[in-house]
């Protein structure tokens, strides 16, 4: 069970970001859809940046509560 639920809406091409702070670890779902032919590469590419930026987020968030 998680002690902290996030979600997180992000324009588009990300819907939202469904994040879960456990007691050892992060875990989340994003909806990532490229746009309409759009390049599915830059969109995985920019998925994993804005991944990147939400657990160092979350991560600096739990240190403050330790």
């Amino acid at each position: 069970m998680p002690f902290a639920h996030y979600q997180v809406a992000y324009e588009h091409p990300f819907r939202a970001a469904e994040v879960n702070v456990l007691d050892t670890h992060i875990t989340f779902e994003m909806n990532a859809t490229p746009e309409e032919g759009g390049d599915k590469d830059n969109t995985l590419a920019l998925a994993h940046t804005h991944a990147s930026r939400l657990i160092d987020a979350v991560n600096a968030y739990l240190e403050t509560r330790a």
